[in-house]
């Protein structure tokens, strides 16, 4: 998209007025205004782009953590309860192992948590940049349009 936008603002700066169009000045302050409406539009979907970036590498990370703590817990007392009580050789150490599974699935419940949030975080953004991307194609497309209306016709 990059080339397209260097080709219409360099068009832009080379743009003439046409004499006989009474309208020329309204259609020059109009393309002025969509090349920077689309300039604008364009900054906003790099942004977009690093910060969904950015969030991606969360998902992963929080993905990652749900995951060693799940890990953790099955190591440690294959999850099930049933199993932490029948290993258990007192009630103290059976009371202490449950409260340990109880901490582990606390923990994942934290984290699974945090997870569901970056993604909620990350389809806002991909929703916010697949707009933007509409919005530049557009705003793209008009000027084009624009631009053919002003240049002058050739015989």
């Amino acid at each position: 998209m990059a080339p397209i936008l260097a080709s219409v603002l360099a068009a832009t700066l080379t743009l003439t007025p046409v004499a006989a169009q009474p309208d020329v000045d309204e259609n020059i302050a109009r393309y002025h205004q969509l090349a920077a409406d689309l300039s604008v539009t364009i900054a906003q979907t790099e942004i977009m782009q690093r910060q969904i970036g950015t969030l991606q590498q969360r998902i992963a990370q929080r993905r990652a953590a749900v995951g060693r703590v799940a890990s953790a817990s099955y190591r440690n007392y294959r999850i099930d309860p049933l199993y932490v009580l029948s290993g258990a050789a007192t009630t103290e150490d059976a009371m202490a192992r449950l409260q340990l599974l109880a901490g582990f699935t606390l923990r994942q419940k934290q984290e699974i948590r945090a997870l569901q949030i970056e993604s909620a975080r990350y389809d806002a953004a991909r929703r916010t940049l697949d707009a933007l991307i509409t919005q530049q194609r557009r705003q793209q497309h008009d000027l084009l349009a624009l631009r053919n209306r002003l240049q002058p016709r050739r015989p």
